[in-house]
């Protein structure tokens, strides 16, 4: 199941994928009855606009996330010791968050199906993330951009959630012989669409494994950002891939049968995951 994470409705190859062109389910794909999770998050707008989707983790987690006993309830105020409602979201304008001034943060909603809405963010921030946190997951801040041109409602976001143990068997999973690379601070990076085969491209330059940074690794078999392989030189079926890109602005892309697309204005942040999806081309 494909889900898209990086959203914006712009032409042209340099742009990530169009929020017309975009199709999302919330079934669970183990479960074939109805379920309370199935259908959308509650999605309203007072003023300005609304982010909406569903929450997926990663490592041995990857998959839709939810409580272990749904009920499709909003989470209560205090954080509770399981599941989703453990978690908190917000949405920010992107510069602000890479710059880690904490302002204009918008607080949303989660349910115990892992839904989140996050209403009254002003219409004027066209380049947002959507920010999971609280323990036991590493803060987790998924793009969406170039809203310039979006409605009210945005709806369908994919948003990930990467436990701690998740970034720890990643480090394992790529240590070698040596140290496990530090994995906080880089990008987990979904390539949509382009099917297995897709390379890394940072600043339009192949990048190689750990631990030198600027570094790619490819996650193995159908599950988005589950299992790490080192020996993997390009994407797999799940599509996905890590970059540890460094300080500073970038562009990030990925390259299949000869053709380029890629993201720019990108920067990392210390002590988070960032997420975004990329078209394949």
């Amino acid at each position: 199941m494909k889900r898209a994470v990086a959203i914006v409705t712009v032409a042209g190859c340099s742009s990530l994928l169009g929020l017309d062109n975009t199709s999302f389910t919330f079934k669970d794909a183990m479960t074939d009855a109805p379920s309370v999770c199935d259908g959308a998050p509650a999605c309203g707008v007072s003023s300005g606009r609304a982010l909406c989707g569903q929450l997926f983790g990663a490592g041995g987690a990857a998959g839709i996330l939810r409580a272990a006993a749904p009920t499709g309830t909003t989470c209560p105020a205090m954080p509770t010791t399981s599941g989703p409602c453990q978690l908190g979201v917000f949405a920010a304008p992107a510069a602000d968050y890479y710059a880690r001034t904490g302002s204009n943060q918008t607080v949303g909603t989660l349910d115990d199906c892992g839904r989140f809405a996050i209403n009254g963010i002003a219409s004027s921030f066209t380049d947002l993330v959507v920010v999971v946190h609280n323990p036991p997951i590493v803060e987790t801040a998924t793009l969406v951009l170039g809203l310039g041109s979006a409605g009210a409602k945005v709806t369908n976001i994919a948003a990930y959630a990467a436990g701690s143990a998740a970034v720890t068997a990643w480090g394992n999973e790529l240590a070698g012989s040596g140290a496990p690379p530090t994995i906080t601070g880089g990008y987990l990076v979904v390539f949509d669409g382009a099917g297995s085969g897709e390379q890394i491209r940072l600043n339009f330059n192949m990048v190689g494994g750990p631990p030198t940074v600027p570094w790619g690794a490819f996650f193995t078999g159908p599950a988005v950002f589950g299992d790490l392989d080192p020996a993997l030189t390009m994407t797999g079926p799940s599509q996905s891939a890590l970059v540890m890109a460094g300080s500073g602005t970038f562009e990030l892309g990925g390259t299949h049968l000869g053709r380029q697309c890629t993201q720019s204005n990108l920067q990392a942040v210390a002590n988070v995951l960032m997420a975004i999806t990329i078209p394949g081309c």
